[in-house]
């Protein structure tokens, strides 16, 4: 998962691995022109609304198209379904 960022100065977008808060040493700069990132609230709100799937496939919201979820295009093996059903009763 990545979060994005916009520089206050140029505007250009940048995707951090982590929260800004979480590095330690320095705060992350933008490469173009080194001025400040601040949360792209904006385009946070579009991809996470993207992707989100409220199918059957999981009891709670999930990514569209991931294993167990009823828009994967993929067949599933028995394996897969031992797997997942191990997973939600054990809670792995």
């Amino acid at each position: 998962m990545s979060y994005p960022y916009r520089c206050s100065k140029c505007k250009q977008r940048v995707s951090l691995s982590k929260h800004k808060e979480a590095y330690k040493r320095k705060d992350p700069v933008c490469k173009a022109c080194g001025g400040s990132l601040t949360l792209d609230k904006y385009r946070r709100n579009v991809e996470g609304k993207k992707y989100k799937c409220l199918c059957d496939g999981y009891p709670f919201p999930h990514r569209m198209g991931s294993k167990m979820c009823n828009e994967n295009d993929t067949p599933l093996t028995e394996e897969d379904y031992r797997d997942f059903y191990r997973r939600m009763s054990y809670g792995d």
